[in-house]
Formats: C-alpha cells, sequence, structure tokens
C-alpha cells in the first residue's frame, strides 16, 4: 500500500472517529437536557398534583359544611331553568316535571342517609376516646391518671348516674391530687388507689371500695371536710372488703 492511501486511509479513520465523538457529544447532550426536562417536568407533575389534591379536599370540606345550602341552590337553579325548557319543548318539561318527585326523594334519602352515616362515626369516635381515656385514668403514673381525669370531666362524662367510672376497675390508679368533684365513683373498686391530695367534693361513694386506699390531710372529701385517721367513710357509703384475688 502507497503512502498516499496509508495517509488517505489514515485521515478517513480520523474522520469517522471524530464524526463518532460528535455524534455521541450530541446524544450525550440531548439526554442530559431530556433528563433535566424530565426531572422539571415530574416535579410540575408533583406540585400540580398537590395542588389539585388540596382543592378537592377544599372542595369535599366545604361540601360536607353546606351540604344543605348547596341542595337548596341546586333546587333553585332547577325551578329557574324551567322556562328555558319550556321554551325548548313542552315534551321536555313534562318529562323533567314528571321527575321532580322521585329527584327530590332520592336527594332527601342520600343526605340523611349520609348524615345518619356522619353521626355514627361520630359516635364511634367518641366511645374510642372514652375507651383510651377510660384506660388512662387507672394508670399508676400519676401525670396520665390526672390528664385522663381532666379531659373526661372537661366532656362531661363522669358525673350523674352514667358517670363512666361507675363501677370500675382503679385498683392501684394513682389519683393523687386529681379532680373528681361530683364524680360518681359509686361501685367503683378503689383498693389500694392513691386519692392522696384528690378533691372529692360531692364525689358519689356509694359502695365503692376502698380496702386499703390512700388519703392524706389534703384530701377533700364529698362533704367540703379534709380526711383524718379518724374519718369512717362509710358515712359517704364506701365499703371496706379485701377483695378475694387481692393475696397480699
Amino acid at each position: 500500500m502507497s503512502l498516499l492511501k496509508r495517509m488517505e486511509q489514515k485521515n478517513n479513520e480520523d474522520d469517522s472517529i471524530a464524526r463518532r465523538e460528535s455524534v455521541a457529544k450530541t446524544y450525550l447532550k440531548k439526554r442530559q437536557t431530556f433528563m433535566n426536562r424530565s426531572r422539571f417536568r415530574t416535579k410540575a407533575e408533583r406540585e400540580h398534583d398537590e395542588y389539585v389534591y388540596g382543592r378537592w379536599n377544599e372542595i369535599l370540606d366545604l361540601w360536607r359544611q353546606h351540604q344543605w345550602l348547596y341542595a337548596v341552590a341546586g333546587f333553585l337553579a332547577g325551578i329557574l331553568f324551567f322556562p328555558l325548557l319550556q321554551t325548548i319543548s313542552s315534551g321536555a318539561l313534562s318529562f323533567v316535571v314528571d321527575l321532580i318527585p322521585e329527584a327530590i326523594g332520592i336527594g332527601f334519602t342520600v343526605f340523611f342517609i349520609d348524615v345518619i352515616n356522619r353521626r355514627r362515626e361520630e359516635m364511634q369516635h367518641i366511645r374510642d376516646l372514652q375507651d383510651v381515656l377510660l384506660r388512662r385514668s387507672k394508670s399508676t403514673a400519676n401525670d396520665t391518671a390526672k390528664t385522663a381525669i381532666d379531659e373526661l370531666n372537661h366532656f362531661g362524662w363522669l358525673h350523674g348516674k352514667n358517670g363512666l367510672l361507675k363501677g370500675e376497675d382503679l385498683y392501684r390508679a394513682n389519683l393523687a391530687d386529681a379532680r373528681l368533684s361530683s364524680v360518681n365513683l359509686s361501685d367503683c373498686i378503689l383498693c389500694r388507689a392513691n386519692l392522696s391530695g384528690a378533691w372529692l367534693l360531692g364525689a358519689n361513694l356509694n359502695n365503692a371500695n376502698i380496702f386499703e386506699t390512700v388519703f392524706d390531710e389534703k384530701t377533700t372529701l364529698p362533704d367540703g371536710s379534709k380526711w383524718s385517721v379518724d374519718t369512717d367513710m362509710s358515712k359517704f357509703g364506701a365499703i371496706y372488703v379485701k377483695p378475694e384475688w387481692i393475696q397480699v
């Protein structure tokens, strides 16, 4: 092979390598641009989805809060729409008029079913909350028990003949300094519970078992007096009986 041909072949190879490098660089540049755009588009889409989701939740909240208002507005809009239907077709108007009773019936049915379901959910939530607070009120940790009592008092769930603590097992519950004013503790098991410093003014202790319950001079009794070693708790209806399941 002549020198001229070898030089020509070398130049062709160099041109080929340069073209491949150019193509590769162009590809990499385009790919990088595409990746950047993809990342930007993905972020934008995510922000868009979050915006739509937030707006949808706002719409649902507005619907839940103002369902009746929207129903009335829809009904009025339907009434105002009748003249337009009349101008279009008397047959269509007659058809729509025939559907009105059924539409109203369906609307009221859906509305009341929704109200009933929401009420059921609210009641279940209340029962769950009551169960949690009752369990905490029996805690041997004073802060936990007192906080639960305060919350139960706040909702008014401890007073009257249906007070939630009535007949409950408060064995070893640490209710020191708890505010139990006017609370129904009848039939409770208060054995070894800590009631030192507790406020029991007006509390119902009828048939409450106070076996080894802890009181001190700061404990306020149902009649407003302070507890002392000479206090006869039976005058408040309390009993002092060792349960069979207490071994020591």
